[in-house]
C-alpha cells in the first residue's frame, strides 16, 4: 500500500515542475521577509519609530524616503565620533519570524531525501558512480574538512558551518528535479523573482530604515543628496541581492525558453544591482551582457575591443557609479583575511585545510575553500565548474556568473543559488551519462 502510493504522491506534487518552481519562489520570498518587514516597520513597530525619529529628522530627505537618511549621527561619546543604527535587531527578529528562513533548508535538504526514498523504493534509477566522477574530488575534500573539524569545533558552530555543504546532497541526489522541464519552470520562477524585487525595493526605499555602508563622509554625502542607501529586496544583505540577481539572470539565459523575455529581464536587473550598490553585481552584469552579445550576433573584432574597453571603464568607475569610495578596500579585505589566517599554517593545512568552521571569517569562496579544505578543495570546486563548462554549453551563462560571483561571496551558502547550482551541475552529469549510453 505504501509502495504504490509513494510514486504518485511524489511525482505529481513535490516534483511536478510547476510545484517545485512555486516552492522555490516561496522559499526565496520567505527567507528575506523577516528582515524586510523589520526594516519597513511591520515587525517591532515601536523600535522602528524610535530609530526613524532618531536618524530621520523632520528636515530629512525629500519625498519621504526614509532609506535616504544617514544611518549615523554625530556622537562625541563614541570612539569614532558617530552613533550608528543597530541593524542587528533587524537581522535577528524576535518570536517565530526567524523560522521563515528554515524554508530554504527544508527545500534544499528535503528534495534529496525524497529522491533517496524514491530510489530505495525503485521509482527512480540511481545515477551511478561513473557520472559522478567529476564531483568526487569535491565530495571527498568536503568530507575531509568535516572529519578534521569534528574533534575541535563546538557542535553548534559545526552545525552552522554545514551550510556550505548543504547543496552537496542535492548535487548527488537530484533525481527528477534536474530534468529539463523542471529547470525551465525554475527559470520562469526566478525571472518572476527578479521582477518582484522592483516593487519590494520601492517599498523598502520609501519606508525602510537606512543601511550603514562605507566611511561616514560617504554616508553623510549620500543622505544630503536624498538618495536611498543600499537596498536588499528579498535578501538580507545588499551584496547578496546584487550577486543573486545577476546569477539568476544567468540561470534564465541558460534555461528560459522565452528568449525574447531576456532583454527586458536584463534591463530590469540593472537598476536592482545599482540600488544594491553591488560592485561585484554590476561588473558581472556587464561581463554577462558582453558574453551574451558575443554569442548572439558574433560582433566584429573592433566591436569586441570596444566592449572590453567599456568593461574596463566600468570597472574603474565602480566606486563613483555606486557611491562607494571604499569599494576596492572592501574587495581587497576579503583576501587579507586569508593571508592573516594562513600566515603560520603548515604545508598539511595548506593542502587539506583547517577543517569546517574555519572559513567563516571570509566572504570570498576561494579563501573559504582554502581555509576549510585546502588547495585540494579549491581545485576540486573550480575544476568541477570547468568540467561543466566544457561539457554543457547550455549552462555556461549561469556557470560564468557563479564563478565570478564566488570571488567575492561564499556563493555555496547563498540561497537559491546553491540550490540551482546543484541542479545545473547534476543536469550536466546526466547529459554525459546519456551520451555514454547512446550508440
Amino acid at each position: 500500500m505504501i509502495r504504490t502510493a509513494f510514486h504518485p504522491l511524489i511525482s505529481r506534487t513535490l516534483f511536478h515542475p510547476r510545484t517545485l518552481a512555486a516552492l522555490l519562489l516561496l522559499a526565496c520570498l520567505l527567507n528575506g521577509t523577516p528582515f524586510l518587514m523589520g526594516r519597513i516597520g511591520w515587525l517591532d513597530p515601536t523600535s522602528y519609530q524610535v530609530d526613524r525619529q532618531r536618524f530621520c529628522p523632520s528636515s530629512g530627505p525629500p519625498a519621504g524616503l526614509v532609506s535616504a537618511c544617514a544611518p549615523l549621527l554625530a556622537a562625541a561619546e563614541h570612539q569614532d565620533g558617530f552613533a550608528r543604527l543597530n541593524l542587528q535587531r533587524l537581522h535577528s527578529p524576535s518570536g517565530y519570524w526567524d523560522l521563515l528562513k528554515a524554508s530554504r533548508l527544508l527545500l534544499l535538504l528535503g528534495c534529496p531525501l525524497f529522491v533517496l526514498l524514491g530510489m530505495v523504493r525503485g521509482h527512480w534509477p540511481w545515477l551511478g558512480w561513473r557520472p559522478l566522477l567529476p564531483a568526487l574530488p569535491l565530495l571527498a575534500s568536503s568530507a575531509m574538512a568535516l572529519l578534521i573539524a569534528l574533534p575541535q569545533a563546538p557542535l553548534a558552530a559545526l552545525l552552522y558551518s554545514l551550510r556550505s555543504m548543504a547543496w552537496l546532497p542535492l548535487l548527488v541526489l537530484s533525481g527528477p528535479t534536474s530534468q529539463r522541464q523542471v529547470l525551465v519552470q525554475l527559470a520562469r520562477a526566478m525571472a518572476l523573482l527578479i521582477l518582484l524585487q522592483i516593487p519590494l525595493m520601492l517599498v523598502e526605499a520609501i519606508w525602510g530604515l537606512p543601511m550603514s555602508f562605507g566611511p561616514p563622509a560617504a554616508q553623510l554625502a549620500q543622505a544630503s543628496a536624498g538618495l536611498p542607501t543600499r537596498l536588499v529586496g528579498t535578501f538580507t544583505m545588499p551584496n547578496s541581492l546584487g550577486v543573486a540577481v545577476v546569477c539568476l539572470l544567468g540561470f534564465c539565459m541558460a534555461y528560459l525558453p522565452q528568449r525574447r523575455a531576456l532583454v527586458p529581464l536584463a534591463i530590469t536587473a540593472l537598476p536592482i544591482v545599482m540600488l544594491a550598490r553591488s560592485g561585484t553585481g554590476l561588473l558581472i552584469w556587464a561581463v554577462l551582457m558582453a558574453f551574451w552579445g558575443s554569442g548572439a550576433w558574433r560582433p566584429h573584432p573592433a566591436l569586441k575591443l570596444i566592449g572590453l574597453t567599456l568593461l574596463a571603464l566600468i570597472a574603474v568607475a565602480l566606486p563613483l557609479l555606486l557611491g562607494r569610495p571604499d569599494l576596492w578596500q572592501s574587495l581587497s579585505g576579503r583576501l587579507s583575511v586569508l593571508n592573516s589566517v594562513m600566515a603560520n599554517s603548515s604545508s598539511w593545512q595548506w593542502l587539506f585545510g583547517q577543517g569546517l568552521f574555519h572559513g567563516k571569517p571570509t566572504e570570498s569562496l576561494p579563501a573559504h575553500l582554502v581555509l576549510e579544505g585546502g588547495l585540494l578543495a579549491l581545485v576540486a570546486f573550480y575544476g568541477l565548474l570547468v568540467w561543466a563548462w566544457c561539457h554543457d554549453q547550455q549552462a555556461r551563462p549561469f556557470l560564468l556568473t557563479i564563478t565570478l560571483s564566488s570571488l567575492t561571496l561564499t556563493i555555496v551558502e547563498l540561497f537559491p543559488l546553491n540550490f540551482l547550482l546543484a541542479l545545473s551541475i547534476n543536469r550536466s552529469l546526466k547529459l554525459i551519462s546519456l551520451s555514454q549510453k547512446s550508440p
